[in-house]
Order: structure tokens, then sequence, then C-alpha cells
């Protein structure tokens, strides 16, 4: 059984996961048969699933180290393929399209002086024009362009990263590895040059009190949107929450640009 096999079988839980969230939004609680008989098919299909794991580590031909693999693939595939909920309404669809308005303008904002700093702000861009055909799409392209979505971001924080040092010192090896790993792992890219970043503000802020105010209201709006990316995950069916958070995210983006133009 090869990985293209397993992420079909992935792929088909993902599509029967969407199916289950669409009947249960149509449906309401009357018609209790039909939501019961979806809670039933939910839960034969994880157990035919965990059978398939396995027979799987069991099988010969197979063996428990490809089967290990097989489920760390699964792992990953099931991040990038399996769409998270949201745009449930077409006034919702248009928000988060609205929303997704203000990454050009802060991308088209951004100081360009360098050739690092103009492939920030184009990247920027990407975001927000990734973000807008991902929120507006739906079928098999609403996948595809959620990778797309997450791989842009990744791009955009690894060229800032790239953006706040000079040439000297910039290590090649780390930008090379994180150009690599960003088909595979685009949050962990963007966790450790958000993380590169934010480390590098704080230094510069503490150097240079001019950038105090910026970093303050930069500090405010990550924490902001922080908490708003979190109560999108956990509160779901709210609507308008990852709205709040795409506007959260651009104050924070925007105010990047006085230390980027410090770095002139």
């Amino acid at each position: 059984m090869t990985l293209q096999q397993l992420r079909g079988v992935r792929l088909r839980r993902c599509q029967h996961d969407d199916h289950l969230s669409l009947q249960a939004s149509q449906e309401f609680s009357p018609h209790y048969e039909l939501v019961n008989d979806v809670h039933q098919t939910e839960q034969n299909s994880e157990r035919k699933q965990l059978r398939f794991w396995r027979a799987a580590s069991l099988d010969e031909r197979i063996g428990w180290l490809s089967a290990a693999i097989a489920a760390v693939d699964d792992l990953r595939w099931s991040k990038h393929m399996c769409v998270p909920k949201g745009d449930r309404t077409v006034m919702e669809t248009v928000v988060n399209v609205a929303t997704s308005m203000p990454f050009i303008l802060v991308g088209l904002q951004t100081p360009r002086q360098k050739f690092a700093n103009r492939m920030f702000g184009n990247s920027i861009i990407g975001v927000g024009i990734a973000s807008s055909l991902y929120h507006s799409s739906r079928g098999d392209a609403r996948k595809i362009l959620r990778f797309c979505d997450y791989a842009m971001i990744a791009t955009s924080t690894l060229c800032l990263s790239s953006a706040l040092r000079s040439e000297k010192d910039n290590p090649k090896g780390l930008v090379m590895a994180s150009a690599l790993m960003i088909p595979f792992q685009p949050m962990l890219v963007t966790a450790v040059h958000t993380g590169l970043m934010e480390a590098h503000f704080a230094v510069k802020t503490r150097n240079d009190p001019k950038l105090r105010k910026a970093h303050n209201m930069h500090t405010m709006s990550s924490l902001l949107g922080g908490a708003l990316f979190a109560g999108n995950h956990f509160f779901a069916n709210t609507p308008y929450v990852h709205a709040a958070w795409h506007l959260a995210a651009a104050v924070s983006v925007a105010t990047l640009g006085s230390m980027l133009q410090d770095s002139q």
C-alpha cells in the first residue's frame, strides 16, 4: 500500500466530515433520526479508520516502521487537506474577504528601498490575495487554497526575517532549509521565523526608544491576534472571529514598517 493510497483514505475522511457538517447545519433537532444516523455514520467511519491502521501495522508487507511513517504522513496531510470550518454564509464570506484586503494595503506601504524589503512587501500582498481566494472558494479548490494560504504566510515570515538582517548576518543555511520546509511544514516555518522577528524587534526597541510606541502597538495587536486565533479554533461556530483575527494580524504586520525603515 502506497502513501498515495493512504492519503486517499484521509481525503475521503475529510470529505466525509465536510458532508456531515453540511448536513448538521441544514437539519434541526426535530429530525432526531437523521441526526442520529449522521453520528452513527461518523462513529463507524472512525472505527474503520482505526482498524485500517491496526491492519497496516500488522501486515508484513508494510511493517510497523512503514505504518508509522504513513501515520505521520497522514497527520501532516490532514493538516493541509482537512479544511477548517468557516464561511458558512455569504455574509461571513464577504466579511472574511473584505478583512483580507488590509494585508494588500500593508504590503503596498512597506518600505521598498532594499530587495529583501520588496520581497517582504510582495509576500504580504500575496497573503492578502491567498486569503481572499481561499475564503471565496468552495469544493476541492478550497482544500488547495487553504494550503496556499498557509504557505504564503510562512513565506512572508521568512522574507521578513531576511529583511531584518544584512546579507552578511543572514544565515543562508537557515533560509534555504526554511524554504525547503514550507511545502511540508509551513506552520513550523512560520513559528520559527516569527519568533526570530519578535526577538529582533524587542532587542532593537531596547536600543532605540523611538521604536517603543510601534513595539507596544505590535505587542498588543499580536496578543489580541493570538487570542482571536485560539478563539477561532475553540469556538469554531462563532461567526466573524476569524475576520477579527485578520484585522488584528494586519495591524501587527503594519507596525513592522517602522522597524524595517530603521533597518534601511
